[in-house]
């Protein structure tokens, strides 16, 4: 059986651990892609966390498909 101490000691580690992953998904960044599909299914050319660099490719790439 645990005692009070043991108890504790769980306690307090799961708190700091709460708090761990608490601060991680605060931190976490978004990550935009560049996802192209074909035949052989889709795939993401380029990833990044600054979506207006993604959007500007976006757009570049679908101008390109315009005016081919």
């Amino acid at each position: 059986m645990m005692n009070f101490i043991d108890g504790g000691i769980c306690f307090v580690g799961g708190l700091i651990l709460l708090i761990w992953g608490i601060a991680s998904a605060n931190n976490a960044k978004p990550t935009f892609a560049v996802r192209i599909g074909t035949a052989g299914g889709e795939s993401n050319v380029l990833e990044s966390s600054d979506s207006e660099h993604i959007q500007k490719i976006v757009d570049a790439m679908n101008k390109a498909i315009v005016y081919r």
